[in-house]
């Protein structure tokens, strides 16, 4: 009724905080009641005076809300409302000062503090809650200006130590690089000359000094193993490999066979009538025409097969195939190296000596588990050419050899 008459300068409804309290005369009668009309205009003027223009420009709401969570005090659009879902509301947590970042009723996010009063004496209802609440954005916008600016600098001043540090890598690095891409030309063959020699300080002159040294030594001991390889792998009169390469490679040979699901055919050969020239035209005449026979050897076979001298008049041809044409390629290699041994040899007096060849064979691994055993194999079939010189034995399951051609 006192908000109806009494004018509003702002046309809403004028806001009081009603305090009553019963009377009593000396022997504790009731008397009456003793009410009083607070006006809220002080509590407008209080949060006009909590704010200063500059905080009022920052957006920030003061908002007072009641002991059941209606807003008493605060932006229009909330005066009146309920504010109960809010988290800062909540009676059974902590009652002092704290703050907070929640959502309101507007689906925004806002930086809110809380401050909480107990009431007077028996008026309970004036525990009142204060929330002052500003949004997230302009709340963390000093902050975020901050982030920002930090991580700019920090940025900046990484490159600006990157671009430096560069540089000096740069200087550092570049003889070093130069000394790497000549290290990997020498290990394509390229010769101790190609380490450049490095001046542009004295650490890296020592380096490249002592790179270019140890290369040239290591390049000529390579060289005089390698030439002590050949010796000991060649046959010195024929140039073949020998019994000491066949043992080194032949296991080997075996191993890209079976990786690549091919056959090999192990043929062992034998001169027919070699103790003849040698007891008829000598011993030189003999190594001449191991010399030929050796060539006519590497002629008849392709890129990929190899021929060995074993000793003496013994030789081993190692023939790679598909399983499937093992025994064709055989048949057709052994034919072919008996026609060429067995031409004529001209000796150096002009005179002409004949050999004849037995051939013993053995496949891998269909006759063999091992290179050993192969080798084994090929030998016994040699051991038929009493039945008939001049032809192709091919090892039998039975042990006995059977002729190919």
């Amino acid at each position: 009724m006192l908000a109806q008459l009494l004018p509003s300068p702002g046309g809403e409804d004028i806001k009081f905080v009603d305090v009553a309290a019963p009377l009593h005369d000396e022997n504790g009668r009731f008397m009456g009641v003793l009410a009083v009309h607070l006006s809220w205009e002080w509590a407008e003027r209080l949060k006009a005076s909590m704010l200063s223009p500059r905080e009022q420009a920052q957006d920030i709401d003061v908002i007072v809300v009641s002991s059941d969570g209606t807003v008493v005090l605060g932006p229009r659009g909330l005066l009146g409302t309920q504010l109960g879902s809010l988290a800062s509301l909540d009676e059974t947590g902590y009652s002092g000062p704290s703050w907070t970042t929640e959502t309101w009723p507007d689906g925004r996010q806002y930086l809110t503090g809380r401050a909480v009063s107990e009431g007077e004496g028996a008026f309970p209802g004036l525990g009142w809650t204060v929330l002052a609440r500003r949004p997230v954005e302009a709340a963390f916008a000093p902050v975020t200006r901050l982030q920002t600016k930090l991580l700019i600098g920090g940025l900046i001043i990484a490159l600006c130590v990157a671009l430096i540090g560069w540089g000096m890598l740069s200087r550092l690095s570049a003889p070093l690089a130069r000394l790497s891409r000549a290290a990997d030309q020498v290990r394509q063959g390229a010769g101790a000359n190609t380490i450049p020699l490095e001046l542009s300080s004295p650490e890296l002159s020592r380096l490249s000094h002592s790179l270019r040294s140890m290369v040239s030594q290591i390049l000529n001991q390579r060289q005089a193993i390698d030439e002590l390889q050949d010796m000991a792998s060649a046959d010195p009169l024929t140039g073949l490999p020998n019994r000491t390469y066949l043992g080194a490679q032949l296991e080997q040979r075996l191993v890209s066979a079976r990786q690549s699901q091919r056959s090999v055919a192990f043929l062992y050969l034998d001169l027919d009538g070699f103790k003849g020239v040698n007891y008829t035209y000598g011993h030189h005449a003999g190594d001449r025409l191991l010399i030929e026979v050796a060539r006519r050897l590497r002629d008849c076979l392709r890129g990929e097969d190899i021929a060995i001298r074993l000793g003496g008049d013994e030789f081993v041809l190692i023939v790679e195939a598909e399983s499937d044409k093992a025994r064709w390629m055989v048949q057709a290699v052994g034919q072919r190296i008996i026609q060429a041994v067995s031409a004529p040899v001209t000796l150096a007096d002009g005179q002409q000596a004949s050999v004849g060849a037995s051939i013993g064979v053995a496949l891998w691994p269909d006759q063999a588990e091992t290179a050993s055993e192969v080798m084994t194999h090929a030998d016994a079939a040699l051991y038929a050419k009493a039945a008939g010189k001049g032809r192709v034995y091919l090892h039998g399951s039975q042990g006995q050899a059977q002729a190919l051609i």
